[in-house]
């Protein structure tokens, strides 16, 4: 599963899709050493405009924002984004 988080942070350090808005049919695949949780997931229409091809895996803002706060940023179209290097990802 380190393999899923270390390609979410390859695509971008705050990963435009990582608001819980921009996804559906959200699985569980693992948990990092932290307690985060992994994910996968389809993008929403709304997503795919947003982020193009970007990776369908990797973590939930929403829950990172109650674990590490500080690993979380809202960007200028309001949807929460995750610095994965931050999470140790």
């Amino acid at each position: 599963f380190q393999q899923i988080a270390s390609a979410a942070s390859a695509a971008a350090p705050f990963a435009a899709a990582s608001d819980i808005r921009l996804k559906t049919n959200i699985k569980q695949v693992g948990k990092l050493d932290n307690g985060i949780k992994l994910y996968t997931w389809k993008c929403t229409d709304e997503a795919k405009n947003i982020v193009n091809n970007q990776p369908e895996y990797g973590v939930i803002a929403d829950e990172v924002q109650h674990i590490m706060p500080e690993a979380v940023i809202r960007g200028s179209d309001g949807y929460l984004r995750v610095n994965y290097a931050a999470i140790g990802a």
